[in-house]
């Protein structure tokens, strides 16, 4: 009788360990699915020549006809951050555990929330990744508390399909974790001074201001917030502003 219910729970735990496997099969197969679509259509590293028509370098029909949600795509030189952005306008925390095929991911995917329009006009739009190590999503924010590495890696751009966007880096500072945008009218321009003045006063070993740095009311700004570390009750935020190209 013994004997039989080894074979039996033998049975099951090697049934077990089988689902397991195939299920992580099946994830590691969804990511990959997920890394090819931004790999295939990443923008190249050297700038694409224009003619009078802008022509965006990113292949955002390509993206559009997998993941409607893909409407941006982010990069800052020598950096990890090279990818899609994504905004699922019904559901601000869709992409918080999702890839960009929309399959079930830890790292989920680069996001903003509804509160944001999909043009980059907005006085303020922020823009979320989670803190992952190995070179990915925004594991890469945390090494902007070094002065050098602030200073050599302070261009990003956004591209749009229709045209793309600069930016120069202000600040990055740990913040604490309250909404950005909720309940926030950032076109008062008291309501925006206020965020501004704030963010720029923090004071902080991981806080890093850019030399001079100014902001005006008139200025669009870019906010790439993260997890600081284990501390849920701060976020670590890199901020940027528009310029022309």
């Amino acid at each position: 009788m013994k004997i039989k219910q080894k074979r039996v729970l033998s049975a099951v735990i090697l049934l077990l360990i089988l689902l397991l496997l195939a299920l992580l099969g099946w994830k590691w197969l969804s990511g990959r699915q997920a890394e090819e679509m931004i790999q295939e259509s990443a923008p190249p590293v050297a700038d694409v020549p224009q003619t009078s028509e802008y022509v965006s370098p990113v292949d955002f029909s390509g993206l559009q006809n997998q993941n409607k949600d893909i409407y941006a795509w982010i990069r800052i030189p020598d950096t990890c951050v090279d990818y899609p952005i994504v905004q699922r306008t019904e559901d601000n925390s869709y992409y918080l555990r999702r890839d960009i095929a929309g399959e079930w991911a830890y790292h989920g995917s680069i996001f903003t929330e509804n509160y944001n329009t999909l043009t980059f006009e907005d006085p303020i739009t922020v823009v979320y990744g989670h803190n992952i190590t190995a070179g990915r999503m925004f594991g890469d924010l945390k090494d902007y508390s070094d002065q050098e590495y602030f200073n050599t890696h302070n261009q990003m751009t956004i591209y749009l399909p229709t045209e793309e966007k600069h930016y120069t880096l202000v600040a990055a500072v740990p913040f604490d974790d309250r909404h950005l945008l909720y309940k926030a009218d950032y076109t008062d321009a008291e309501v925006y001074r206020a965020l501004v003045n704030e963010l720029l006063s923090v004071r902080d070993l991981n806080a890093v201001i850019a030399g001079g740095a100014e902001i005006s009311e008139k200025d669009r700004l870019v906010i790439l917030s993260t997890c600081y570390y284990n501390i849920k009750s701060k976020r670590y935020l890199v901020i940027w502003k528009e310029t022309e190209e």
